[in-house]
Formats: C-alpha cells, sequence, structure tokens
C-alpha cells in the first residue's frame, strides 16, 4: 500500500509541475495579448485564473492517466513480484514526453492566437488542408521558430531531471499506513481526480459555456487553454458532417416559423403548405436588361479587412490606386464577411453552405441548388472563375466545375498566356488576374460573369520586384495598435506593404475598366474574404473592426435606375447576389438568403460566422451570449440582453433562422442525389 501511495504522491507532484506550466502560459498570455482596457477587470482576471485552474484540470488528469497506470502496474509487479524492468525510465520518459507535448501544444496555441485572435478552434483543421508547403513557409517566416524550438529543447531537458528527481520522494515510506488509512486516502484521492476530470461535483461537467465568467471577452478566452480548446474544435469539426437528413435537422423546429423569421414576417404570412417557396425568387422583367446584360465581376479579396480603410494616409499608404477609384464606387464599410476562412467563405458565396469543406468532401462534384452561378447560366451568361492560385488548393477545379463554371482558371494558364506575370508561393501575383479577367471581358461575344479570387496578400507577403512601392511609414499611433507579439520592422511593415499592392492592384483594374469601351456595362464588386486579424489589439467594443471586411462596387449609373445603393446599411456576404441579380438579370429565378441591398425594406443586419451579428439597434455573440448596444461614438457597450430593443430581438430571430434554413438546404443537396446539372461542359487550366 504504502508503495502505492507513494507512486500517487509522484503522481500529484507531476501534477502540481503541469499546473504551474498551465499557469505560466496563461499569465504571459495575459502580459502579451491583453489590451490596456483589461487590466480595469481585475476581480474578473483573477477569476479567469480560478475558473482556467479548473478547465486545466480536465487536461491534466486524463493527461496523467498513462502514469496512473504505470503506477498501478508498478505496484502490482512489486507486490507479486511479476516483472523487474526499467520502471524508472517508465516514469521519467512517459512523464517528460506527455510534458513537453503540453509545452509543445500551448505554444502554438499562443501563436495561433497572435495571428487569430482565437485559441485554437475548427480553423486549424483548414490548416492542415491547405498548401501545406506554403504554411510551413509562411510559420518560418513569421514566427520565432529556432528560438522556441530551443527553449521547448531546454524545458523538456529541465522536466526530465525533475520528473526524474521526484521518484526519490516517498512520503508514505515513513508513515503507518494500515487498512483503515488506506481505505479514505483512497477514496480521497479518487475523489479529488473524479473532481479534475468532471472540472465540478454538480449535475453537469465542466462545459465551454462555463468560460464566459466576463462581460470582457478577452478574459473569457483568458479561462481557457489550447489543448481544451482543441478538443472542442474537433468535436465541433466531427459534428458539422456536410450530410445529414434535413428534417432531423429541423426536429422541433417549424420550416414555416424559420421562413417567417428569416424573411421578417408574421408566420402567417407564410405558406403553411410551402414554407420554402418564399425564398424562391424571381426578378422582375426587365426589357433594357434583355437588351443590355451588363458584365458581372465579382472580386474574393485575400484578407482585406476594413481596418486598413480606416487607417490609410498618404504616409501610411494602404490603398494606392483604389483611392481614387473609390471615387467612382460605393463602398460599404458596415460590412461582414460570412466566415474567417478563404475556404468556407468561397463555398459561402459559391453555393451558400454553411457547413464547410463541401470542396474537400464526397459532395464536392455534386451541383447544388444554392448556387449563386446558375441564374448567370440562365440568363445566357459565360461563367468563369479566375484566380491567381493554384487550381488543386481545396479541389477547387472540381468543386467549381460541378457549380456551373464553364471555365476554371489558374496559375497554370496565367503563367503559359501571360508572359510577364510574376508569382509568390501561393500563386501569380494579383495583377496578373486582373489583366486576366479584362483579357476575357474584351475578347466576349457573349455577357460574362466572372468570379476572382485573389492570393497575394497573404502571408508571408511577397509582393513582385517590379512593384513600385508607395510610402508606408508607421508612426506612434499606429505602433500602438500593433499587437506586442508582431515584430513592427518585418512582419507589420510587409503585411502593409502586400496589403497596398493588391488595393492597388484592384484599384488600376477598376480604372482600366472605366476608361475602356466596358465603362457602361461592367459592374464590378470587390470584397474581403476576411480580415488580417494577425497585426493589431482590439478591445471588446472594436469588435467590428476586428472581423470587418468591405465591399467595393462600382455600378455604372444606367443600371442603379431607382435609388443610390445606401452605403451605411449594415450587411453581409449573403446580400452580394441578391443585388447583383436585381440589378444586372431579367426574370431570373434564384433562392433568397440575403437581402437585396438596393431596394429590400426589411431591417439590415450583418453576420460574421454565425455567431456575432451587428445591425444598427445593437450586436450580440449567439455563442458567448454577450448583447451590446452603440454608443455616441459608435463603439460597442455591454448590454444586460434582448428586452427592450424589438428591432435587435428581430434581427436576433432572423439571423438565427438564415443560419438554420442554409444548413437545411445544404443537408437537402447532399441527401440526395441532385440530377439536375447545369452546364455541358466545363473548361479547366
Amino acid at each position: 500500500m504504502k508503495f502505492f501511495f507513494n507512486k500517487v504522491a509522484y503522481i500529484i507532484c507531476s501534477y502540481v509541475a503541469y499546473a504551474l506550466l498551465y499557469t505560466s502560459y496563461r499569465a504571459i498570455f495575459l502580459l502579451v495579448h491583453a489590451s490596456p482596457d483589461v487590466w480595469s477587470n481585475k476581480w474578473d482576471i483573477f477569476r479567469a485564473f480560478l475558473t482556467g485552474f479548473r478547465f486545466d484540470a480536465k487536461i491534466i488528469t486524463v493527461l496523467l492517466i498513462p502514469l496512473l497506470l504505470i503506477a498501478i502496474a508498478h505496484s502490482l509487479s512489486a507486490k507479486f513480484g511479476l516483472w523487474r524492468g526499467p520502471w524508472r525510465k517508465a516514469y521519467t520518459i512517459t512523464n517528460t514526453v506527455i510534458f513537453v507535448a503540453t509545452a509543445v501544444a500551448l505554444t502554438v496555441d499562443f501563436y495561433y492566437y497572435s495571428f487569430y485572435q482565437s485559441h485554437i478552434d475548427v480553423l486549424v483543421f483548414g490548416l492542415v488542408d491547405d498548401d501545406t508547403k506554403e504554411v510551413l513557409v509562411s510559420v518560418w517566416k513569421d514566427f520565432p521558430v529556432v528560438r522556441t524550438v530551443i527553449a521547448l529543447a531546454l524545458l523538456g531537458f529541465g522536466a526530465y531531471k525533475l520528473f526524474g528527481r521526484l521518484l526519490k520522494f516517498e512520503p508514505f515510506s515513513r508513515i503507518k499506513l494500515g487498512i483503515a488509512g488506506f481505505v479514505p486516502c483512497l477514496l480521497l484521492f479518487l475523489t479529488a481526480y473524479f473532481y479534475g476530470l468532471r472540472g465540478t461535483f454538480s449535475t453537469f461537467p465542466l462545459q465551454i459555456d462555463d468560460a464566459t465568467i466576463s462581460k470582457n471577452s478577452f478574459i473569457n478566452q483568458l479561462t481557457l487553454n489550447g489543448i481544451y480548446t482543441f478538443q472542442q474544435a474537433h468535436k465541433q469539426y466531427k459534428r458539422n458532417r456536410i450530410m445529414g437528413d434535413p428534417s432531423a435537422y429541423l426536429g422541433a423546429m417549424s420550416l414555416r416559423q424559420l421562413v417567417a423569421d428569416f424573411l421578417q414576417l408574421d408566420v402567417e404570412e407564410v405558406d403553411d403548405r410551402q414554407p420554402l417557396r418564399h425564398l424562391h425568387v424571381t426578378t422582375p422583367p426587365n426589357p433594357f436588361l434583355k437588351e443590355n446584360p451588363p458584365h458581372v465581376v465579382v472580386l474574393q479579396m485575400e484578407s482585406m479587412g476594413t481596418i486598413y480603410f480606416a487607417k490609410h494616409t498618404q504616409q501610411l499608404n494602404l490603398l494606392g490606386a483604389l483611392e481614387d477609384a473609390l471615387k467612382h464606387c460605393y463602398l460599404l464599410k458596415n460590412f461582414m464577411p460570412a466566415t474567417n476562412g478563404t475556404i468556407s467563405t468561397l463555398e459561402a458565396l459559391i453555393t451558400q453552405t454553411p457547413i464547410a469543406s463541401v470542396s474537400q468532401s464526397p459532395f464536392y462534384a455534386q451541383y447544388f441548388s444554392t448556387a449563386t452561378t446558375h441564374p448567370f447560366l440562365q440568363s445566357g451568361y459565360q461563367t468563369s472563375f479566375v484566380t491567381g492560385g493554384k487550381l488543386g488548393w481545396r479541389n477547387i477545379n472540381n468543386y467549381l466545375a460541378a457549380q456551373g463554371f464553364q471555365s476554371v482558371e489558374g496559375r497554370e494558364l496565367i503563367l503559359a498566356e501571360n508572359p510577364h506575370a510574376q508569382e509568390s508561393g501561393w500563386g501569380v501575383f494579383d495583377e496578373a488576374m486582373f489583366d486576366r479577367i479584362f483579357e476575357k471581358i474584351e475578347k466576349s461575344s457573349a455577357p460574362q460573369y466572372i468570379y476572382g479570387m485573389s492570393v497575394t496578400n497573404h502571408t508571408p507577403y511577397e509582393i513582385p520586384p517590379s512593384y513600385n512601392l508607395l510610402p508606408i511609414t508607421i508612426d506612434d499611433s499606429i505602433a500602438g495598435i500593433i499587437r506586442s507579439t508582431v515584430d513592427i520592422s518585418s512582419v507589420a511593415v510587409k503585411n502593409f506593404q502586400s496589403y497596398q499592392y493588391a488595393c492597388d492592384a484592384l484599384g488600376k483594374f477598376i480604372e482600366k475598366i472605366r476608361s475602356s469601351p466596358f465603362s457602361e456595362n461592367t459592374i464590378i464588386v470587390a470584397t474581403g474574404d476576411h480580415n488580417c486579424r494577425q497585426l493589431f489589439n482590439f478591445d471588446d467594443n472594436q469588435m467590428y473592426w476586428t472581423y470587418s471586411v468591405p465591399l467595393i462596387a462600382y455600378i455604372p449609373p444606367k443600371y442603379l435606375t431607382k435609388e443610390p445603393l445606401n452605403t451605411q446599411q449594415w450587411a453581409w456576404h449573403s446580400d452580394i447576389f441578391p443585388t447583383l441579380y436585381e440589378l444586372a438579370l431579367s426574370e431570373a429565378s434564384y433562392i433568397k438568403l440575403g437581402r437585396d441591398l438596393v431596394n429590400d425594406k426589411t431591417i439590415p443586419y450583418a453576420v460574421n460566422s454565425d455567431v456575432r451579428v451587428f445591425s444598427e439597434a445593437g450586436a450580440f455573440n449567439m455563442s458567448s451570449g454577450l448583447y451590446f448596444g452603440w454608443d455616441a461614438s459608435n463603439y460597442l457597450f455591454s448590454a444586460p440582453d434582448l428586452t427592450g430593443n424589438p428591432e435587435l430581438q428581430k434581427v436576433y430571430r432572423s439571423a438565427t433562422a438564415a443560419r438554420h434554413l442554409k444548413v437545411y438546404l445544404q443537408y437537402e443537396n447532399t441527401s440526395k442525389k441532385n440530377s439536375k446539372k447545369p452546364l455541358s461542359s466545363v473548361e479547366k487550366k
């Protein structure tokens, strides 16, 4: 018995070492990542460390199970003389490997947060599927890999020595412990271990919801650790299955009620037998559009965040030629991306599917009835997808072909046909992509719908050697809001240069269209796929800046005859195509899962990643349950709930219903083979 309890003492000492490791990381996390406003919440910070200890305990107790099993096996072996193997090494090596692996995971989470401003989440599984070589190059260039590896190696050496010495600590050897003492000690140990595994003695075990202990979102993040959030992300990743039974998904939810909530109608206004028919919309007959169909170009710009527009000056020139081009465009800044990842945003815009990644699922070749390409095909358009990237990335070549793109073109074709094209690790630079899009319009004999996806403004932030940079001067006001983990002289400057280049290339493309014969019959819409969250510190009241992207729209006057586009309204990616269909197409049928930004009279709002919702009435986070209002300076402040804000209540119901309807339609498309094909032939280049 004494022998076993000496090993239990070893496990307890090891637990203390792990707890100190987690607490140290949490303290460093706080010191490095916290913005100044966080420190005014000292009581909440203290509570975050206490709650964090419980989350840590859930992980540590699981990690120490191998040591507990070794201790049991060792005790039985010693009692019955079964095996006299190298037990000491078994304890020490096992413990050191687990400890170092834990430190590695926490370090990865630390740097993950410095880039994404979030603990490890479901996006990490997308990184695994990304261009592995370029991801590794970006990691090597953006983070102190060598110093980190050396530090972890030294930590591992110290841990090995520590865990070896702890084996000599045998407090029970000097204590008389009969059966009367053995049982209570064993029960006490098992109770403590059980508490660690559950995190609580209450009915329900400790859950992610218990991390919300403050109105400050950073402090709520402080309670968590990267290993726990990875575990939760993995569950979400498995839960977000592409395929599902639509009826089973609805459960007790009423499809009629969802449609009514989404369209902001009374439920009595929705057909009780065929509620989905209200989502099937046809644009009005328009003789002018039939005779003069415009070219339509939609551009998904890599990491184009709104915050950069706000920081643009002549000394810190972030827009280049886009600054002048914007004088002839509509610019919506109250705008949100559907998701915070490139592939998930692409799918949200192309197939209106909220669960990614369709392109790498068994349904990559399945035609979706929600495909945004179909109304253009129906109206006689030639449809093309053009990117500077590699078409094999995320299997997008096959996915896009199935959704109605008659031509899918990427890096290989552009390099073959443009002798002046230059490239980085992610593909050809944006200017070559824009040249290709212009060439397709110039040589067209039919109206063109072209979806372009840029790749340049991506870590490690390379730009063409031939590009003439405009001034990039980082003054104290900008340096003061850059995250302390970011090297201003290298990472920040390169990011600003890359952003400037991408905007400059976009601006030159818009101006090229404007000065061409196509200026009066080409509609251009550009938006970011997501914001870059690597650089700036954001407070809770700046949640808008953390995620927002701009919407830039060049619309010739004759295609916007009723009224100008309201640039102050809230909107998001789901609103782009309903707006374009109404502007460009006559008698085209489509499934409406967003608002027409010109004609729709419902309450406008913006949704990011099915979690954060913004409107003129306020904002809320559907994950944390926190609500916010706007102050006189357009900053967010915490609000207790939705009570007394009927407009925000209506927005909440509409945004929630939008998510459910999209999932329902995605399941409906994948639950059976869709025989309807949008095209007869596809050219991939």
